[in-house]
């Protein structure tokens, strides 16, 4: 039996020793082919031509050179080129600009890098001039007019700045806010140094409470619910009901379908009772006029 035993455990060990010396021999290999693979100088590029800085008025220079090893991959201004089996290469590359123009020509092989930079000059002909400052005439007239068109879109908007908050606020002017009318607004804050934030405000002005807790816009027969984040609720002579959320994917649908419908209006739904507001026109230009003012100062 002590035999036999001694034979079973011999076998496991030279089992568990020729599988450890396979593993030995991958990670072995494996460490040989890394080696092999990234062993070596780095590439070399030589361009032979066009010269540092050198002036053209063509469109285009042929940048030519040789790289070593000849099989290293170039790549000039982002471009694959091919080289031949001596290592040499041309491309025909686009000079675009008036002025300097970087060509910048990277070969790789083998997991490392060479680069290698020069500048063309190129000056545009008399007819490429009169054409670019056409081009540029044509440029700032139309920069001039949409800077003209954001300036009126803003003097629609009635502004108020929170010196705590850092945030001006954003009104159409003719649709001032107020808690005594019932209606449905949109407005903008937007913080020093950030992005505007665009609010839809819903707001119910009447004699009694209804306690709203959902509202449901119906333009042209399609009916939309919103649910308020939170109501607002106060009261002196009369009663007001209000909520004011973030524009959202949920809302902003409700908000271009409102905008691009015939027939508009909201829902106030309470606890057990209703009350329904027809949304005018003058809230629907008012709203236009935040949505562009909106797009303005989201430029």
């Amino acid at each position: 039996m002590t035999n036999i035993f001694h034979v079973k455990n011999f076998k496991l060990i030279a089992k568990i020793a020729g599988g450890a010396v396979v593993l030995i021999l991958v990670i072995g290999l494996w460490a040989i082919i890394k080696v092999a693979t990234h062993a070596g100088p780095a590439p070399t590029i030589s361009i032979t031509s066009p010269q540092n800085n050198y002036s053209l008025q063509a469109q285009t220079v042929s940048v030519e050179g040789t790289v070593s090893p000849p099989e290293a991959s170039v790549l000039v201004n982002g471009v694959r080129v091919h080289a031949d089996k001596i290592g040499h290469f041309s491309y025909q590359a686009p000079i675009p600009n008036e002025g300097k123009n970087q060509i910048m020509v990277i070969a790789k092989s083998r997991g490392k890098q060479a680069t290698s930079t020069l500048t063309v000059n190129r000056i545009f002909t008399a007819e490429e001039k009169a054409a670019k400052a056409k081009a540029d005439a044509e440029q700032q007239a139309k920069d001039q007019a949409a800077a003209a068109q954001d300036k009126a879109v803003l003097a629609k908007m009635t502004t108020s700045y929170d010196d705590i908050q850092k945030t001006t606020s954003y009104y159409d002017k003719a649709f001032p806010e107020s808690y005594r009318e019932s209606g449905v607004i949109l407005y903008i804050k937007k913080p020093d140094n950030a992005k505007p934030v665009l609010y839809l405000k819903v707001q119910y002005h009447g004699d009694a409470w209804l306690f709203i807790s959902s509202y449901i816009f119906s333009v042209d027969g399609a009916n939309y619910t919103y649910l308020p984040g939170k109501m607002m609720r106060d009261n002196s002579d009369t009663v007001w009901e209000w909520s004011t959320d973030p524009v959202n994917d949920t809302t902003m649908p409700i908000i271009q379908a409102i905008l691009a419908g015939k027939q508009a209006k909201v829902r106030y739904s309470g606890q057990q009772y209703y009350k329904d507001h027809p949304i005018s026109q003058a809230e629907k230009t008012a709203m236009q006029d935040v949505m562009d003012a909106y797009g303005v100062l989201g430029k």
